[in-house]
């Protein structure tokens, strides 16, 4: 049986938020005080893009590039399950166009051209 996780209070005054992780610093303060973000946090919306449609293609049990499309369904993998999966990838697909039109085309999105 695991043990319980305990709820800690975040000692800055302003804050007083109940966390069950502390961060050192100069004092234990909780993620929010200390301004912390999480990786996925920092990432442009290309790259979370990109992240999304590289972890569907980890699923499948190899490691797939991107640039391969959608690998054929794995021996043992319930059809269900695959199509799920590669319905998820081609909508990931799609919003990944869009993304990187945003970078590469500065009018994209811009209603003052149309």
């Amino acid at each position: 049986m695991l043990p319980a996780k305990r709820a800690l209070g975040c000692p800055a005054r302003e804050c007083g938020r109940t966390v069950t992780k502390l961060y050192v610093g100069r004092l234990f303060l909780c993620r929010l005080c200390r301004s912390l973000a999480y990786e996925s946090q920092l990432e442009s919306a290309l790259d979370r893009t990109l992240s999304r449609a590289q972890k569907v293609l980890d699923r499948p049990g190899d490691h797939y590039c991107l640039i391969d499309g959608f690998p054929q369904k794995p021996k043992g993998m319930h059809h269900t399950t695959y199509e799920r999966l590669e319905r998820r990838f081609r909508s990931i697909e799609r919003g990944l166009g869009i993304e990187a039109k945003k970078v590469f085309d500065p009018s994209f999105g811009d209603m003052r051209n149309y």
